[in-house]
Parts: C-alpha cells; sequence; structure tokens
C-alpha cells in the first residue's frame, strides 16, 4: 500500500511537474518498482519453490535473488529468467560518468572517495555492494557505508559524519519518499 500510495504521488510529480523535475522524478519512479518488486520477488521464490510453480521471468532486482537461486538450483530451478540485471549492472554508468567528468576536468574531487548510504532491504544493500563494487575497481575509497530502515526520517547524525568525512560523492537509494527527501532536506540544511 506505502509503495502504490508513494508511486501515485511521484507519478503526479512527473506528470505535473516542471522539466527541471522531470528526470528526478522518473529516478524515483524507477527505483520504486524495482525496490518494491525485488522485495516480492524474493518472498515468491519460496510460495513458487514450495508449491512447484514455475516462474518463467522474474523482475526483481536485488542480488538476494540470485544468491537464493544459486543456494539450492534443484529447489529453485523453476525460475527461468530474471528481467531486472543486478544492482551493480545498473549503477555502473553512474561510476563512468564521474571518472569521463574528472578526466575532462569537469570535476576534480581533492580525492576520490565515496560515502554509501542505502535503505536496510536487500534492494539497499545490493545496490551499495555493487556501487562499492564499482567504485572501488575505478579506484574510489569507501569511507562510509550505512543502512536505515525505510521509516527512518532522521538523518542528522548520519549527514554529520557525512560532513566531518568529507566525500567526494555520496551514493545511494532509497525506495522510501520520506526517508530520501528528510535526507536531502537535512543534508541542505547541515550544509552538505
Amino acid at each position: 500500500l506505502t509503495s502504490v500510495t508513494t508511486l501515485i504521488a511521484v507519478a503526479i510529480i512527473y506528470v505535473a511537474g516542471g522539466s527541471g523535475i522531470r528526470p528526478f522524478a522518473f529516478c524515483l519512479l524507477v527505483g520504486i518498482l524495482v525496490g518494491t518488486y525485488s522485495s516480492v520477488a524474493v518472498a515468491v521464490m519460496e510460495v513458487t519453490a514450495k508449491h512447484e510453480i514455475p516462474h518463467i521471468f522474474g523482475f526483481g532486482a536485488t542480488e538476494k535473488v540470485n544468491e537464493t537461486f544459486a543456494s539450492d538450483t534443484d529447489k529453485y530451478g523453476y525460475w527461468s529468467m530474471k528481467g531486472w540485471p543486478t544492482p551493480a549492472k545498473l549503477g555502473n554508468k553512474y561510476v563512468d560518468a564521474l571518472e569521463y567528468y574528472i578526466e575532462q576536468g569537469v570535476f576534480t574531487p581533492e580525492a576520490k572517495t565515496v560515502a554509501i548510504y542505502g535503505e536496510d532491504t536487500d534492494w539497499g544493500r545490493s545496490f551499495g555492494a555493487g556501487a562499492i563494487e564499482l567504485f572501488e575497481a575505478a579506484g574510489w575509497e569507501v569511507v562510509s557505508e550505512e543502512y536505515f530502515p525505510l521509516e527512518q526520517t532522521e538523518f542528522y547524525p548520519f549527514l554529520n559524519k557525512l560532513k566531518d568525512l568529507n566525500p567526494a560523492v555520496i551514493a545511494g537509494t532509497s525506495t522510501a519518499p520520506p526517508s530520501i527527501t528528510a535526507l536531502i532536506k537535512q543534508a541542505d540544511e547541515v550544509g552538505l
């Protein structure tokens, strides 16, 4: 229910918002759809395995789907195809873009440091692990990795820690609009 009401609100922002907000709203729409379905995909794996129901095309993006399948291929062998790639594959262009703009001299960080955050779900942790892998492969240092409950809206201690660490990039994900809007508002208030 939360995902549906959030999806409706963000869809309205996407349709009624100006050209400046549309790309951001689109990213939120994708995040809500992927994050919501990833949790459902993991849960449905047990039910469909129990009743031997073929699952032809799953859309869960979380790495947990792959891990569960690999843990017992006989039990989960009904899972024939996965529609979304793993989070690391969803995020690879972000790091590529940062590297491009560093090479072009447009973005000149003092050090290639990154702080990773995310919701404490399969999706959030899979995205965080994928982002860390991508950043480290490009020579970045991860200075922080933190996950928070979906309902969290108080981020001042986390943000003050980030302010002290001074990472060049803060990267993460959340499918909960109250959390992400609070995080963005509070980041602005602490000067990030």
